[in-house]
C-alpha cells in the first residue's frame, strides 16, 4: 500500500508554546484516518503543516511521497478548514464566482479547472428543455438520426406542454438554430431553455474524457 501522508518528527513551536513534539505517523493510500485529541493538542496545526498552510519548526511531512508544501503534494490533495470563511473584500459577484468554480481531480490527477458553465462547454455538450405539444413529432425523431441532438427524454406534462429534455452540441446559437428548424417543420414550441448540467454528471464525463484521452496516449 502507497503511504498518502508520512510524518517523522514531526515539532512545531509558537514561540513559547509547543504545539507538536516528535510525531511519527504513517497513513495508506485509502485509508480512512481520524486525528483526535482535546483542544490544543495539534491536530490542527498537524493537518496544516500536511497542506502547506503552516511550516513545521522541525522533522519532516510528505504527500503522497512529496515534500508536505511544495506543488506536487498540494496537487494531491483537497482541504475544507473546519470554519470556512469567504475573504471581506470579495465583492458578491466575486463570491458567487468563487463559489462556481471546479477543479476535477482523478488519482491525483488535475484534469479541468473552471465554472460550470464553462466546463460543460468545453465537453461540447449543453442540456436544453424543449416544452411542447408534439413530442412524438417525425421532425425531432430525424434530428436525433442525424445527430444533431442528443438522445431524447421525454420528461412527461407541464400544464399541458410536454417537456422534452436532449443535449445540443454547439452551444446556445446552435441550439437557437435548431427550434428554429422544429417551428419551421411544423413542431409547436411554448418555451426552450437551457438545463443546467448536474454537478456529479459533469466530473463523470470529465473524469471519463480523461480516461479515454490516457489510454490513447
Amino acid at each position: 500500500m502507497r503511504t498518502a501522508l508520512a510524518v517523522r518528527g514531526l515539532e512545531k513551536r509558537y514561540g513559547s508554546v509547543q504545539a507538536l513534539k516528535g510525531v511519527d505517523l504513517d497513513v495508506g493510500e485509502g485509508e480512512l484516518f481520524g486525528l483526535l485529541g482535546p483542544n490544543g493538542a495539534g491536530k490542527s496545526t498537524l493537518v496544516k503543516i500536511a497542506v502547506g498552510l503552516v511550516r513545521q519548526t522541525k522533522g519532516d511531512a510528505e504527500v503522497a511521497g512529496a515534500r508536505a508544501g511544495s506543488r506536487a503534494a498540494r496537487g494531491s490533495l483537497g482541504y475544507l478548514a473546519e470554519l470556512f470563511r469567504f475573504p471581506g473584500w470579495y465583492s458578491a459577484d466575486e463570491v458567487l464566482e468563487l463559489c462556481n468554480r471546479v477543479a476535477v481531480l482523478d488519482r491525483g490527477r488535475l484534469l479541468a479547472t473552471g465554472t460550470t458553465t464553462s466546463l460543460a462547454r468545453d465537453l461540447g455538450e449543453e442540456r436544453y428543455a424543449l416544452f411542447t405539444r408534439d413530442a412524438s413529432h417525425p421532425a425531432l425523431a430525424a434530428m436525433v438520426q442525424r445527430g444533431v441532438v442528443g438522445a431524447l427524454n421525454v420528461r412527461g406534462d407541464e400544464d399541458g406542454w410536454t417537456r422534452v429534455d436532449m443535449e445540443v452540441i454547439g452551444g446556445m446559437e446552435r441550439a437557437a438554430q435548431i427550434v428554429a428548424t422544429l417551428v419551421e417543420q411544423g413542431v409547436v414550441v411554448a418555451r426552450f431553455e437551457k438545463v443546467p448540467l448536474p454537478l456529479a454528471d459533469l466530473i463523470d464525463r470529465i473524469v471519463r474524457r480523461g480516461a479515454e484521452t490516457q489510454s490513447n496516449v
